[in-house]
């Protein structure tokens, strides 16, 4: 009976982060077909955190692959989990990439919508979350990467959150899906220790 009163709380909970997340990528999708200013190649932030922003936007797959190691070294099923999020993740950015065709705020490109980055990072974040307690902290490192595409000028501010919400929402609806879940490789590692 306790479990049951913990579990519609949490129902909710995730019921409510969906709901949010959906309108935030719908809100931004919305934004990214909206007029642009023109491209500006001037910068509000100061050149050192530029270069550091520069820097974590260039290097954050680096960040992802070490964390991957260490987490398929914990556990050899977020391979798996991993590597197919950030398949179906790639396809829809490129998807969406070419189906918005947004400018970037510096003009260079029209690639702009969704953040590619920030985007992998949340699908990232999302999953380590999913499997391991302190997978939470991801978020953090994938808040960083998209504060990093705004102040390089790469990206608008929508961009980054539609970005945010979108790499959210696939990797929630993987593992939907598919039926992951944290606490059956828990039981399963129980399993496997105790033959």
């Amino acid at each position: 009976m306790n479990q049951s009163k913990h579990a519609a709380p949490m129902c909710n909970l995730q019921q409510m982060l969906l709901l949010v997340a959906c309108i935030i990528f719908l809100a931004s999708l919305g934004l990214a077909f909206l007029p642009k200013p023109a491209p500006s190649t001037s910068h509000f932030a100061p050149q050192i955190v530029r270069q550091v922003a520069g820097q974590i936007g260039g290097k954050y797959w680096w960040v992802l692959l070490a964390g991957g190691l260490v987490a398929v070294w914990l556990d050899r099923r977020v391979l798996g989990r991993l590597v197919l999020t950030l398949l179906v993740t790639q396809v829809a950015i490129e998807a969406l990439k070419l189906a918005v065709g947004e400018v970037r705020p510096d003009g260079r490109f029209f690639n702009s919508f969704p953040s590619g980055h920030t985007t992998a990072s949340f699908a990232y974040a999302t999953i380590m979350s999913l499997h391991f307690r302190w997978g939470w902290l991801w978020f953090l490192f994938a808040c960083i990467v998209g504060l990093s595409r705004i102040l390089t000028n790469a990206h608008w501010w929508h961009d980054v959150t539609g970005g945010a919400a979108l790499g959210y929402l696939i990797a929630i609806g993987l593992a939907k899906w598919l039926k992951w879940d944290r606490k059956q490789g828990a039981l399963d590692k129980t399993a496997a220790n105790s033959k």
